[in-house]
């Protein structure tokens, strides 16, 4: 019985001692402070803006995230250098500059991570230090702190599915914030700002009444309508939930992931102001949720139905499309672009399949640098256009 005992004891440390066991344990760790932690760090420097005015970049907020952020980028680079850790993640690359080749998953977590660093420590800190918090999704700092997020989350997706089968938990979590992430990438400011009324009323807030550099953010919304109200939205929430939807499926063969996931980014809506403004519940679209899930079941119904990959991506996104229109009381006469939704919905289907084949097989350097580029092409383009809404009569 004591022999027995000290085997199934020496079988226990052996297992802890296993490199693709502390792989494992590590990467969760990793994982849960940066969904844990981020979430923490968004929900008090949303708090911290509307409670104080701006006073520099290093606020108490920031100062958590980016040493979160620190912390995730030792840990990170310790699963690189450590040779029986880094050698549980997938086929390896060369690397400029370095002795030894290293993960396609593990260039990919790097390399969001330090993009995001340089987004968020050199870009945004110039751009608050010179223009305080008067700045929209698009502009350039902000665009490429958010490819930063959604490269790190797919960083942390490509090196689990390296180390074996996603379990159920990994997948929702995953799945959601991919999904999440996609969407905002593509709507920016327009995903941000539910209606006109919203957009006043927040910026009657006291702490912002303060900022003649938030006022003008507000004003440069309003001026241009980027909020959920406007005809683009047709266009853009086709683009970004096929682009999610599509990166959904292809981690889960069976509709029920894509499905689940849909129901949950369509629960979700914004209800900050109402104890500001109660009034604002006699317009439903100031606390509507864009319904993800009518482009998630019309998708799943038409393939049941066996139509077409491509031809059920079209006609999902338009219905998804046409059903915004009286949600936030779009102009009927715009309805022709819920057909340009539908034929982007195919584009933002096709970039949400290859994103998840890179994700899943980052094998070549060919594959890896179009993802990693994106964090900068992006936000370049998005970059220009906010600056043309900034500098226009």
């Amino acid at each position: 019985m004591a022999a027995n005992t000290a085997t199934v004891s020496t079988g226990a440390a052996q297992t802890k001692r296993d490199p693709h066991h502390r792989a494992r344990v590590r990467l969760r760790f990793m994982f849960l402070l940066y969904i844990i932690g981020g979430l923490l760090a968004a929900a008090w420097d949303g708090w911290w803006h509307v409670n104080y005015t701006f006073d520099g970049f290093w606020s108490p907020p920031h100062v958590l995230a980016y040493t979160l952020i620190l912390g995730l980028s030792l840990m990170s680079a310790d699963l690189v250098f450590r040779e029986s850790l880094r050698a549980q993640f997938g086929p390896a690359l060369p690397m400029p500059l370095m002795p030894y080749k290293v993960p396609g998953a593990l260039i990919l977590l790097n390399g969001a991570i330090v993009i995001l660093g340089i987004g968020g420590v050199i870009f945004d800190n110039i751009w608050h230090s010179a223009f305080g918090i008067n700045e929209t999704a698009w502009s350039f700092p902000h665009a490429i702190i958010g490819w930063g997020l959604l490269l790190i989350t797919l960083g942390f997706m490509s090196c689990r599915m390296q180390l074996g089968e996603l379990p159920v938990w990994w997948l929702l979590v995953l799945a959601y914030f991919v999904f999440v992430m996609l969407m905002g990438a593509a709507l920016g400011p327009i995903g941000r700002y539910q209606t006109p009324d919203a957009v006043r009323v927040e910026a009657q807030i006291p702490a912002y009444l303060a900022q003649p550099e938030v006022q003008d953010l507000f004003r440069i919304v309003l001026d241009n309508n980027l909020t959920r109200t406007s005809p683009a939205l047709l266009m853009l929430a086709p683009l970004g939930a096929a682009a999610g939807a599509a990166f959904v499926r292809s981690m889960h063969r069976r509709p029920w992931l894509l499905l689940l996931v849909a129901l949950l980014v369509s629960g979700s809506s914004d209800r900050s102001l109402i104890e500001r403004a109660p009034e604002l519940l006699q317009n439903p679209a100031n606390t509507a949720a864009l319904p993800v899930f009518t482009l998630a079941l019309a998708y799943t119904a038409l393939r049941w139905l066996r139509v077409g990959e491509r031809l059920a991506w079209f006609l999902a996104g338009t219905a998804f499309a046409l059903s915004l229109i009286p949600l936030y009381d779009i102009s009927e006469a715009a309805w022709g672009l819920g057909v340009v939704g539908g034929a982007l919905a195919v584009v933002g289907a096709g970039a949400g399949r290859w994103i998840y084949g890179t994700v899943a097989a980052p094998f070549t350097w060919r594959q890896l640098l179009p993802l990693l580029m994106a964090a900068a092409v992006f936000p370049a383009i998005t970059g220009v256009v906010d600056l043309y809404f900034r500098l226009k009569p």
